[in-house]
């Protein structure tokens, strides 16, 4: 089987509307079986939702049904157009392993009227499913989560308190000049259903993210679940020392 992966910039207008007519189109021809069709967006603006009720009534009116699809998201970070030196992610014509799951190549990077890359038109090698492709080596691996099953998520991103190494090296200058007004920076994102109804002050490794621990007063298990960061995974001022 062969999959298209259809991606715009919120995953509610454009690439929905391009799944559910391509999806009907490999119906219509007989090809359900052997074709595969899906959509993500670039950025996470829309995680969870309906296409845009405008693009519904559109597509509806022209016999395509999208009222099933959510909005899920690949991050922007994962593409490049030109890779730097020893890039693992997406480029075109590249390939990586969706963790988990199959091996997947950018096939075409759509771009707007300004010359930004909006779009990518990937396909997935669905005989690489807990096997490596025949003939070649993919390096690189890409996290994601499933739309249908990821949960809502407050994440508090805790930085450095102080924005030098050492605030009190200098005696005459009083230290909390250098506080860090972005030590504490608070987003809502999604999360992966497995940690559901984990107790507070459980940790964990979000991939590529950092190190998060559930917050002890405000996690509710199985309700409202907040995750602080402790620890990043890159540390500047070390490598600046070095």
């Amino acid at each position: 089987m062969r999959s298209v992966l259809f991606i715009c910039t919120g995953n509610i207008c454009r690439s929905p509307t391009a799944e559910g007519v391509f999806r009907k189109m490999v119906a219509d021809a007989g090809l359900a079986r052997v074709i595969r069709v899906d959509s993500a967006g670039t950025h996470a603006y829309h995680v969870g939702e309906p296409p845009d009720t405008r693009s519904q009534a559109i597509a509806r009116a022209r016999g395509y049904d999208l009222s099933g699809l959510r909005a899920r998201r690949i991050e922007t970070d994962d593409f490049a157009e030109v890779p730097p030196p020893g890039w693992k992610r997406l480029t075109i014509g590249g390939e990586v392993r969706l963790r988990h799951s199959y091996v997947m190549r950018c096939d075409e990077a759509i771009k707007d009227a300004n010359g930004n890359v909006v779009e990518l038109r990937c396909s997935i090698d669905h005989d690489t499913l807990g096997k490596n492709p025949v003939g070649r080596k993919v390096k690189g691996v890409i996290h994601w989560l499933s739309c249908a099953n990821a949960l809502p998520v407050e994440i508090r991103l805790y930085d450095r308190l102080f924005t030098v190494p050492e605030p009190d090296a200098n005696k005459e200058v009083d230290f909390c000049n250098y506080l860090n007004p972005a030590s504490l920076t608070t987003v809502q994102g999604w999360i992966e259903a497995s940690v559901k109804d984990a107790a507070p002050e459980t940790r964990f490794q979000f991939e590529r993210l950092g190190y998060f621990c559930a917050d002890r007063r405000d996690h509710r298990p199985g309700d409202k679940l907040v995750f602080n960061r402790t620890v990043t995974l890159k540390d500047t001022w070390q490598r600046e020392k070095k």
